[in-house]
């Protein structure tokens, strides 16, 4: 009611505004809008007739030159185009093309409304084609459809759409003309359109229906099967967008089965064909009687279960199959178009059953039934022939049931009819002459007229003439012949069998029945019954038998017919002794099939008599032997096996020997070169990686790039080629670090990818491999966009490997790493989130039980302790110890990884007290590098290290309780460190200096002088080994410094605090003004000299005293507790400057304010910083830190930000041990203990870099994966001696050699 209101409203309009008046073209066009809007909703043809009407008076008043007229004329062509659709006068479409494209050239490129007026005269110009078929129009509707799609490019919300419609005109010109490329196009349209239509877009089922219908075509064209699994991949998932109850299930379930049944017409895989049948039956119940498709539903469920019978046999499906005929027949009553076909098939399946059966009534209907269908189709018609082919064999199976002359006279009078249709030079006339003399020959049997007798010969000859040597049913018809006359008893039947089972066994190479091969293996084995050992025949039937039973093999994979191969070769070997010309090649084929048995059994007695049989060929066929080629290439082969199987190098090199013989057989222009080549190129590299030869390396580089020149883009195994050329490459990289080399390896995939465009079943191996190799540039050049491209890819390869593909796995680990490296490179929270995605995936598919499973567990933890330290989310922390404590389950004691997952869990919980600063959260990570120490033996590399660490979580819990007991265990645990660390070592000093500072701890507790003594004495020893210019130095002259003010203050000795004061110098001079440490060495000899001044009154000691703490006082801010110490002794020398009675023993107040506690913790950073090297490699980034860096990453961090705010909460003498235990945790770091190899990675390599971008190769690898490894067990910094120090600095390297390279307390080795 609403547009009959809409409609007279608009007339009203129309009648007040009159002709000439301005604005009348709009009321019309108002109008016309309005009646057409009624004809969309109520379908009265008059309505859009006068909408027509109407838009042509429009366009009168809007001539050329108008604004509007490109408007009114593309409104006019879309309503003459639905005229069209409603009443076909092709007029109107005529009008609406012409129409059409006057709008288009008022809409010139850029006009905002020129992608309508494609869209539409596009379709009109399509809609004229499908009329006319004129191959123009579609020519023009397609280049309007490519322009639309310039208009759209990507990202438009209405891509999609014209990927679509642009696919769907290229697949109509394909079908018209048969041009592939129209096809190819249309099917990477489709695709594209697919995918921009993801799941729950209402245009997704649209687009698969069209893909695969695109696809289908290309399957049928070029029957490549990738083409017809992703038509059934696709039908799957538009089923699943089909619903039961969705009006277009049916029809998703006929396609799919279709589908179906093609594959198993291809593959013969069962599983298809019970499938089909399966959802051909489902369809059936969505179409009841009265159901419009319901006839197509009953004949391809009747086809699939006609396949079935022909499969199995079960009579069953016989049964349904003509009951489903039976009901087709029913929906197609006299006068059906479809009726002779109905008539025929029915009639042709009721004779199957008889033959099955036997129940001749079949047959009496199978002849009645195929009568009726002769009788619908007469002379002329395209299936007339078919009909009388049909009802022919019928008559004459009766005939030879019944023995009534006149059905074999009436099969005799339609076989000459069929005759005559066939003329001569038709493709089967010689059947026809065939069978009309089979039926004169029944007819002579029967009544014995000589003519018939004549005819039937005449007619035979004519047949064989037809059917010239070679063809394979010429020869099948005259050994049956032949076989006929040769009854049972007589002496030529086996010559029969043998050649009638030789015939089949050709036509089965020709056609592949398998119902030949069956035949051939039949007769085969009755023709060797009739040739016992002595007869002379024996062995060439011994041949074919074997020869059938191994097609059978192939085709089956049955071991008992392999078994019986083997029997008959050795069986025929015996026939032939030593001598025997033919033995050589016996010999060749037992060990042919003794190694196909290995293959399929594994029996090593099997390859060990190959080998040897092999052996006797090669003696058999010297040089010279045609077949020699052959025998080196089989022993090669069963040598190669067994060299995988036992790994014996002498197999290898035996291997080689044969191959260099064979590429001698095999010079320039030798059609098999290539392959020679590439084979002897496989097997050097194999030496390679056993042997470590490089100059196998070379030379199969070398061959295999001359094998690849001989295979050129075309040849059938360029693929392979490049593959292995490839692995070459790779290996020669991993060797000698040449990017030139990864280049080209990158560039050899990027071929081999063109080789397996979207489809082909290799291609997610190709794209996973790409991947790999640009992350592995990445890491040795430092270039994004390898590795961007390298997650794009990798993002692809797990699409083509769904849930269920068995490298779906390797897929999952791969993505994660490229994206792991991006987050360390650019720091997106969103790819570490999607790296523990991926991480979760891959421990879904490795449930308990899994051997993986514990490794899967270790590296989620390691990415969400990541993502703790980013994001400081304590779930994912508490998860990551949870993980942990599952992956040590999983590795009891015993397990070769027991240990890693043992230190990785006291990392987590290590994690775990740092952030809470509960002390129950470090009693895990002690308990567990106790347990972790009861499997590793005295002497084993680790175990130092494990000492170590547990030294320091025994002293943090010391710091933080108090606990006697654990720094005495911390100090025995550092005296047996020590002695791990011999003179020499390169990390003694660590352990002196770490054992100094317990030691003093204990002194500091118990006062007791020989503890101080001792820790003296290893700071001594320490300093030794850090001289001038070691970037430790100015930390163990300070420790010692402080070492001896303390014995002073105990002893009195006045040469303790001179020498305090001589080496406070020392150390304030390796401390710039901008270094953060200064101030407190200003401080510490500051106190020393007043100390002396006390002793001894030298006003310059005083003096200069109050000029040092006046220093520090410039370079710490108000506020900062150590400001306030330094003020107030500076106070107090300033008092005793104006009264020397002043007492000094004030001055070392060791607690620290609360005012701006952050100064605090910075300064005591950088005084932690003194006790570790310069330089330290940050494990997250892979870069290289001096300490400015270092601190840098501290202040920004969270533990930094949570000891701020536990320091200004707690009482101000748990300050200073809080302080300890947080910095000291965060500083910890790794060493690397390792044995020095070539291209071990400097100072000048990785300055400014990060590790993770460099090459791969020798040291720069063994770098990589201990930082990684350090980053796993959650140290965020490591120290390794090859360029963590300038090795150019000869004095920096010789100071290093002499006297050892000392690191920092909390170290551990790796």
């Amino acid at each position: 009611m609403a547009s009959m209101d809409d409609v007279s409203r608009k007339r009203a309009d129309l009648e007040s505004c009159l002709p000439g008046t301005i604005g009348r073209d709009t009321s019309l066009f108002d109008l016309a809008l309005a009646l057409y809007n009624r004809f969309v909703k109520d379908g009265k043809s008059g309505d859009l007739d006068e909408a027509i009407a109407l838009l042509h008076d429009v366009l009168e008043l809007r001539p050329p030159g108008h604004p509007d007229r490109a408007s009114s004329l593309h409104f006019l062509a879309h309503r003459l185009s639905n005229r069209y659709d409603s009443q076909g006068v092709v007029a109107d479409l005529e009008e609406a093309v012409t129409f059409g494209r006057a709008a288009l050239e008022l809409r010139p490129p850029g006009d905002p409304h020129r992608e309508a007026t494609l869209i539409n005269l596009a379709y009109c110009l399509r809609k004229r084609f499908q009329k006319h078929a004129l191959v123009h129009d579609l020519e023009e509707a397609i280049e309007l459809r490519r322009a639309e799609l310039d208009l759209r490019p990507p990202g438009h919300p209405s891509r999609s759409s014209s990927l679509h419609s642009l696919a769907l005109y290229l697949s109509d010109r394909y079908d018209n003309q048969g041009t592939p490329t129209d096809l190819e196009e249309a099917v990477t349209l489709g695709r594209a359109a697919l995918e921009l239509r993801p799941p729950g877009n209402p245009n997704r089922g649209a687009s698969l229906v069209n893909l695969t219908d695109y696809l289908r075509k290309r399957f049928r064209k070029n029957a490549l099967i990738d083409d017809l699994e992703e038509v059934i991949k696709l039908h799957r998932a538009l089923l699943e967008l089909r619903p039961p109850g969705h009006p277009d299930r049916a029809s998703s379930l006929h396609s799919l089965a279709l589908r179906l049944s093609n594959r198993y017409d291809s593959q013969g895989t069962v599983a298809d064909l019970e499938e089909a049948v399966t959802l051909g039956r489902a369809v059936l119940e969505l179409r009841p009687p009265g159901n419009p498709h319901r006839s197509a539903s009953l004949i391809n469920l009747a086809d699939y279960l006609q396949k079935r019978f022909r499969k199995h046999a079960l009579i069953d499906d016989l049964e349904e199959v003509i009951g489903l005929q039976r009901s087709l027949l029913e929906l197609r009553p006299p006068g059906h178009p479809d009726r002779a076909s109905s008539l025929h098939s029915l009639a042709f399946h009721l004779s199957n059953r008889y033959e099955s059966q036997g129940t001749v009534a079949d047959l009496e209907e199978a002849v009645a039934l195929g009568r009726a269908a002769l009788e619908l189709r007469p002379p002329g018609n395209p299936h007339h022939i078919t009909s009388l082919t049909n009802l022919a064999d019928y008559l004459r199976k009766k005939f030879q049931k019944r023995a009534l002359i006149d059905d074999l006279e009436e099969a005799i009078e339609l076989y000459r009819a069929l005759l005559e249709l066939r003329p001569p030079g038709h493709p089967d006339r010689a059947s026809s002459l065939h069978l009309l003399a089979l039926c004169l020959s029944d007819r002579y049997d029967s009544q014995g007229v000589v003519a018939d007798l004549d005819e039937a010969v005449m007619l035979g000859r004519a047949a064989l003439e037809l059917r010239p040597s070679g063809n394979p049913n010429r020869a099948i018809e005259l050994h049956r012949a032949a076989l006929e006359l040769h009854p049972p008893g007589h002496p030529s039947r086996s010559s029969s069998l043998h050649g009638l089972a030789f015939c089949f066994s050709d036509r089965y190479d020709n056609r592949g029945a398998l119902a030949d091969l069956e035949e051939a293996v039949t007769l085969g084995r009755a023709a060797l019954e009739l040739r016992p050992p002595g007869n002379p025949h024996r062995s060439v039937t011994l041949i074919n038998l074997a020869d059938y039973l191994w097609k059978r093999f192939r085709k089956n994979a049955l071991i008992n017919d392999l078994e019986e191969v083997i029997k008959l070769q050795r069986a025929l070997l015996e026939l032939r002794p030593p001598g025997h010309p033919d033995r050589a090649s016996s010999l060749h084929l037992l060990a042919l099939r003794l190694s196909i048995r290995y293959d399929s059994q594994g029996t090593v007695a099997d390859l060990e008599e190959a080998v040897a049989l092999g052996r006797a060929v090669l003696e058999l066929r010297p040089p010279g032997n045609p077949h020699r080629s052959a025998s080196l290439i089989n022993l090669a082969d069963y040598l190669q096996k067994r060299f995988r199987k036992h790994a014996l190098i002498d197999d290898l090199e035996e291997v080689i020997g044969l191959q260099r013989a064979l590429l001698e057989l095999r010079p320039p222009g030798h059609p098999d070169r290539a392959s020679s080549l590439h084979s002897l190129a496989f097997h050097l590299s194999n030496r390679y990686e056993s042997q470590g030869t490089v100059a196998d390396l070379e030379e199969a580089v070398t061959l295999g790039r001359a094998a690849l020149e001989l295979r050129p883009p075309g040849n059938p195994n360029r693929g392979a080629s490049l593959v292995n050329l490839t692995d070459y490459l790779w290996k020669r990289f991993q060797k000698h670090a040449l990017i030139n080399d990864l280049d080209e390896v990158i560039k050899l995939h990027r071929a081999l990818l063109e080789l397996r465009p979207p489809g082909h079943p290799d291609r997610a191996s190709s794209l996973h491999s790409l991947a790999l190799r640009l992350s592995n540039r990445y890491d040795s050049q430092g270039t994004v966009a390898d590795l961007e491209e390298a997650v794009m890819l990798g993002r692809a390869v797990l699409e083509l490997r769904p849930l269920g593909n068995p490298h779906r796995s390797a897929s999952l680990i791969n993505l994660a790493d490229y994206l792991r490296k991006r987050f360390r490179k650019h720091a997106l929270i969103s790819d570490l989130e999607e790296v523990i995605g991926l991480q979760r995936a891959l421990l879904e598919l490795r449930p308990p039980g899994h051997p993986d499973r514990a490794s899967s567990l270790h590296s989620l933890a390691f990415h969400l302790l990541n993502r703790y330290d980013s994001q400081r989310a304590v779930a994912d922390l508490e998860e990551a110890v949870i993980l942990g404590h599952a992956a040590l389950e999983l590795r009891p004691p015993g397990h070769p990884d027991h240990c890693l997952s043992t230190k990785n869990l006291a990392i987590y919980l290590r994690k775990g007290f740092q952030n809470r600063t509960l002390v129950h959260d470090l009693e895990n990570p002690i308990g567990l590098r106790r347990a972790a120490l009861e499997f590793l033996p005295a002497g084993q590399p680790d175990r130092s290290v494990l000492l170590r660490s547990l030294a320091l979580c025994l002293s943090n819990r010391y710091d933080s309780l108090g606990a006697a007991a654990d720094l005495e265990e911390a100090i025995t645990l550092g005296r047996t460190v020590l002695e791990f660390h011999p003179p020499g070592h390169p990390d003694r000093s660590i352990c002196l200096y770490t054992l100094a500072c317990d030691l003093k701890k204990r002194f500091q507790k118990y006062a007791m002088m020989h503890d101080l003594e001792d820790a003296i004495g290893l700071h001594r020893a320490a300093l030794e080994l850090r001289p001038s210019g070691h970037i430790d130095r100015a930390s163990s002259l300070r420790s010692l410094v402080l070492c001896l003010a303390d014995r002073y203050d105990n002893q009195g000795v006045i040469g303790d605090l001179e020498e305090a004061i001589t080496l406070g110098r020392a150390a304030l001079a390796l401390y710039p003004p901008s270094h953060p440490s200064r101030a407190s060495s200003l401080h510490d000899l500051a106190l020393c000299l007043a100390k002396h001044f006390r002793h001894q009154p030298i006003t310059a000691d005083l003096h200069e005293a109050i000029a040092l703490e006046q220093e520090a006082l410039q370079l710490l801010a108000p506020g900062n507790p150590s400001y306030d110490v330094s003020r107030r002794c500076f106070t107090t020398y300033l008092q005793m400057k104006i009264s020397p009675q002043v007492a000094v023993t004030s001055l070392s107040a060791p607690g620290v304010t609360h005012i701006d506690v952050n100064q605090t913790i910075r300064g005591f950073a950088f005084e932690t910083l003194k006790t570790l090297p310069t330089r330290l490699l940050h494990t997250h980034s892979g870069v290289l830190c001096n300490r400015d860096a270092q601190i840098s990453h501290f202040m920004r961090s969270s533990q930094h930000a949570q000891l701020l705010s536990a320091c200004r909460t707690c009482a101000p003498d748990q300050q200073t041990k809080l302080i300890h235990t947080t910095v000291s945790g965060y500083f910890q770091f790794v060493t690397f203990s390792h044995r020095w190899g070539v291209d071990e990675p400097l100072l000048r390599n990785v300055e400014g870099r990060s590790i993770y971008d460099m090459s791969t190769i020798g040291g720069f690898g063994k770098l990589q994966a201990f930082c990684l490894r350090a980053c796993e067990q959650n140290y965020l910094w490591a120290w390794s001696d090859t360029c963590c120090i300038d090795k150019d600095s000869s004095a920096e390297l010789q100071e290093a050699i002499v006297n050892g390279l000392g690191v920092a307390g909390r170290s551990k080795s790796s």
